[in-house]
């Protein structure tokens, strides 16, 4: 049986065995999609467990998605751009890193792409890597605002971006308090709202939002954090992880099965 699985901490509230095992089912494939819940004090060893397995491909999550490229063999060209991976194929011995986040980020954007011109990104990590770039090739920004607990971390992303985006890009910092623009977008990429920090909320959107901003949170489970609570009290539009979610599984499936993703398989009943 071929085995695929998803790694990260904590990773027993992700959805992905219940996308990609009715796949795997539908198409007769003799495989399995299992978790890999890797605290980060024992993750290089884990690791490198995993990489001797007969493991034939991983998706990665928060908060692994940077960490792990010191552990690839190889690394597609826009994964490498991204400096970001969320699927890893095994082909022979070696681990090949690619990014699907940015297709999946961009589906339920779709409809909206002439109106954002102005946007927030809450954190700086992997996920934020992938998003900061799928805005940057679909979208022409004007701004592009950061914001993140780690200065240091949001600046490095920030030095990245600027050799690919033409708006200004802004580093705030939590208690940066005087900041009152009105973003188009305003995108969580934290796992702030979810498990153990499902009572908390990323950022107080009250002051930076107009009639028609979209707030975005990357987390689907659960369906509705406190952030997009938030948001729903203001009538505004707003987007869970949920699409995201099977957006880049789709391709993640494609790249490790080279067959394409039976999307008759997906119930949106079973997720919540």
């Amino acid at each position: 049986m071929d085995k695929y699985g998803i790694i990260g901490f904590p990773v027993k509230y992700s959805f992905s065995p219940k996308i990609h095992n009715p796949a795997f089912k539908h198409l007769a494939l003799n495989a399995e999609y299992k978790r890999y819940e890797i605290p980060p004090d024992i993750f290089t060893d884990e690791i490198l467990k995993l990489k001797k397995a007969n493991i034939k491909g991983l998706n990665v999550t928060v908060p692994y998605k940077q960490k792990i490229l010191s552990f690839l063999d190889e690394t597609d060209p826009l994964a490498a751009k991204v400096g970001a991976v969320n699927t890893i194929k095994k082909k022979g011995s070696k681990w090949i890193g690619y990014n699907t986040d940015l297709y999946g980020f961009l589906l339920p954007l779709r409809n909206y792409f002439d109106t954002i011109q102005s946007v927030l990104v809450i954190g700086a990590g992997g996920a934020a890597n992938a998003i900061c770039f799928a805005l940057i090739d679909k979208l022409k920004l004007n701004i592009l605002d950061i914001l993140n607990r780690s200065k240091e971390r949001a600046e490095l992303l920030k030095e990245k971006l600027e050799s690919h985006l033409n708006p200004e890009i802004k580093i705030l910092s939590k208690s940066q308090n005087d900041n009152n623009l009105k973003y188009d977008l305003i995108v969580n990429t934290t796992n702030v709202g979810m498990a153990n920090l499902k009572n908390e909320i990323p950022f107080n959107i009250q002051n930076n939002v107009h009639d028609k901003t979209i707030i975005y949170d990357l987390i689907y489970n659960p369906e509705h954090t406190l952030f997009l609570q938030a948001a729903q009290k203001l009538n505004l539009t707003t987007i869970n992880g949920l699409d995201m979610l099977i957006g880049q599984a789709k391709k993640s499936f494609e790249i490790w099965t080279g067959q394409k993703f039976p999307d008759q398989v997906i119930d949106r009943n079973i997720f919540y």
